[in-house]
């Protein structure tokens, strides 16, 4: 077992396919031992119990206490549900004293600052939180020897705040960083949150099971050998979209669409010569089976998967939902495209500025999207928190990818290693 286990240590390759293979992938669904529904109700009682007893015995501290009032102005959920009425500005003067300063409590500070991130656009007193509670924690960071916890939360918030990352990422990077605490960890606690994440991750990687079989099945890896394999990245993408374990149908739908567009793109970009691609995108436009009879060998395997594909999900759809949808799904935009400079090239070229500008320039851009984001989750309360969790979450899983380069064209060791924590190995 130590000898497989240092073997996969060694494993290096430039996709994440190989991590579909069946002898990483479970051939059938763990068991995890002691979990069901008696012994995680139980679990939940005990810790219900036992944050009761902690209450009693420990009164919050006058900041948190005010945290938690602005938090639930503000975000009740990321979703931002129907009784959210928006941030309330005012809320956060209770951090400050008597001279307008906010105080000298990093504990507070790091609760500030994450909240302050829900702002929207024309709330100065937030934009001013945010800049000074930013530099605040940089200086503790710095110079704090005391509470190695508050540095290791600090660092994290100041390199991403919580509000823009990957949800499930987040969990397990927590779920991690506090089970080291033990002065202040709840073993309770920490245990109904392994066992959660464990039996949900389980649930993705049935998901992942059919996507990879679906893959295979295409013969894209044989008959398209120019393509990329990113099945598990596309995976990845529809996990941090859309994670809650009922959710699976969408999950798989997702991946098969995003895998498609990976292939056709290199169809387009890398492969396919003017006179082959404009046959091909004339059959999409027309929807025409008739239509890939002109088409060479290698076009005729795509452009079946994709029209059997699409039409699968939109035939589910009329039987489950009575609506016609596959006019929606035919829509690729992808596939006329072509190469797209990146943005930091196009911006330099158009400008002249430095790379470092240009970068801080795409910040100030991400920064106000997420304005618009929150605004519109409070204008928006007739949308479903499922919906509006989509959205949301599509923002943070574009920047989990892109936080360290192109995670899906190219995968670094930052993304096999998000992709090994979330999906492969369950937390022990």
């Amino acid at each position: 077992m130590a000898e497989e286990q240092e073997r996969k240590k060694r494993v290096v390759v430039e996709s994440l396919g190989w991590l579909t293979e069946s002898s990483i992938m479970p051939k059938k669904q763990r068991s995890i031992e002691g979990v069901g529904p008696s012994s995680i109700l139980e679990l939940k009682a005990q810790v219900y119990k036992s944050q009761e007893e902690t209450k009693k015995s420990k009164e919050l501290g006058g900041a948190d206490v005010e945290f938690h009032r602005a938090k639930k102005k503000m975000a009740p959920r990321d979703s931002f549900s129907a009784k959210n009425s928006g941030v309330d500005a005012r809320a956060y003067n209770s951090f400050k004293d008597e001279k307008g300063n906010f105080g000298d409590d990093c504990k507070g500070i790091l609760a500030l600052y994450e909240a302050a991130y829900y702002c929207v656009d024309g709330e100065s007193i937030l934009f001013d939180a945010i800049n000074f509670t930013t530099e605040y924690l940089k200086e503790y960071v710095k110079h704090s020897k005391d509470d190695q916890y508050l540095v290791t939360l600090a660092n994290h918030a100041l390199e991403l705040p919580q509000h823009w990352r990957m949800l499930r990422l987040e969990a397990r990077w927590f779920i991690d960083v506090y089970e080291k605490q033990q002065d202040i960890m709840n073993p309770l606690l920490l245990e109904l949150a392994k066992l959660d994440f464990n039996v949900v991750q389980a649930t993705h990687q049935e998901d992942l099971k059919y996507t990879s079989t679906w893959w295979r099945n295409t013969g894209f890896e044989d008959k398209l050998e120019f393509a990329r394999d990113r099945l598990m990245e596309n995976f990845f993408w529809t996990v941090g979209v859309i994670f809650e374990p009922q959710f699976g149908y969408c999950r798989r739908m997702s991946t098969k669409v995003n895998a498609l567009i990976t292939t056709i793109d290199d169809v387009y970009d890398i492969y396919g010569n003017l006179d082959e691609l404009e046959l091909f995108t004339d059959a999409v436009d027309r929807w025409d089976i008739t239509a890939i009879e002109q088409l060479p060998y290698y076009m005729k395997i795509c452009f079946l998967a994709l029209y059997n594909t699409i039409n699968e999900m939109a035939f589910v759809y009329l039987k489950d939902q009575g609506l016609d949808i596959i006019k929606y799904l035919r829509r690729e935009d992808e596939m006329k495209r072509g190469d797209v400079p990146k943005s930091i090239q196009c911006y330099m070229h158009e400008t002249g500025v430095s790379e470092e500008e240009v970068r801080e320039h795409i910040r100030g851009l991400i920064n106000a999207t997420w304005l618009k984001i929150n605004k519109d989750g409070i204008e928006n309360p007739h949308h479903s928190n499922t919906f509006a969790g989509v959205a949301m979450n599509l923002a943070r899983m574009a920047q989990c990818m892109y936080q360290f380069g192109d995670g899906h064209g190219v995968p670094d060791q930052e993304t096999k290693h998000c992709v090994l924590s979330l999906l492969i190995n369950p937390i022990p």
